[in-house]
């Protein structure tokens, strides 16, 4: 899912994002924070802005949802802690 979101634009992007449930948006969020890690320092600065645009939209969307709480997302927010602690590639 992660490998689409590089090809489409941000406009189309926010277009289909409300229609993903949380869960499904969540899961984009971890494959797009592994992309990142993996490959992300390849990338060129266009590309990076692009997908940090998508990233910041699926973040605004699950706050919206108020799936972002401290209680149901204990899991995910660890996940994260363990990520930012690896070196970063850009």
């Amino acid at each position: 899912m992660a490998k689409n979101i590089l090809t489409m634009s941000a406009e189309e992007f926010e277009k289909i994002a409300y229609k993903i449930s949380s869960k499904q948006l969540k899961t984009m969020l971890k494959a797009i924070y592994e992309l990142k890690w993996e490959s992300g320092k390849n990338w060129p600065e266009h590309q990076i802005a692009d997908i940090e645009r998508k990233e910041s939209k699926i973040w605004r969307i699950l706050q919206e949802r108020g799936y972002l709480t401290k209680a149901n997302n204990n899991d995910f927010r660890l996940w994260l802690k363990g990520m930012n602690f690896k070196k970063r590639s850009f």
